[in-house]
């Protein structure tokens, strides 16, 4: 359902905004190595890249072949972003680190819609974090979570590709 390089740009903007860790990457890549004869060169270099800097990690990303939509990475991260926010929202603290985790987000996606929506959702909970207002905090996470609810379903689709 996913090319290989639509599930290479989700890692690199996962990684990009320290949601993915290196290991996630380095087991991602071994899985392709495991089911595929002759993986591209860039998945083996990936598989090796333990010690690696963000920045070669990212390339060797960029060097996977193929074709791709680039709102497709950017839709399935926001929905596994989704997913982690419905289980983890309960804590003030982490719904501040959810929403950084948004704004950094938006400097790396190519859609100015989703990013601007990206950076209003951030605003939005500066102002009502410095003023505390239980209520308000409130209406903050359920906007969030209205606005990447949209994009569950192909989180999860993308999920069950990458555990096949």
């Amino acid at each position: 359902m996913f090319s290989l390089k639509e599930i290479a740009e989700v890692y690199k903007l996962g990684f990009n905004i320290e949601y993915f860790k290196v290991d996630d990457i380095i087991q991602w890549a071994d899985s392709i190595i495991e089911r595929d004869n002759k993986p591209q060169i860039a998945i083996i270099e990936l598989s090796l890249s333990r010690g690696k800097s963000k920045r070669e990690i990212c390339d060797i990303l960029s060097e996977i072949k193929g074709d791709f939509n680039t709102i497709i990475p950017t839709k399935i991260i926001l929905g596994i972003l989704y997913k982690t926010f419905v289980k983890e929202k309960n804590s003030i603290d982490f719904v501040s680190e959810f929403v950084e985790l948004l704004y950094k987000l938006s400097f790396y996606i190519p859609d100015d819609d989703i990013s601007y929506d990206l950076i209003a959702l951030e605003d939005y909970f500066s102002v009502v974090k410095h003023e505390i207002l239980d209520k308000d905090i409130q209406d903050v996470l359920n906007e969030i979570e209205k606005y990447l609810r949209k994009y569950k379903s192909l989180a999860d689709d993308f999920l069950v590709h990458i555990e096949k």
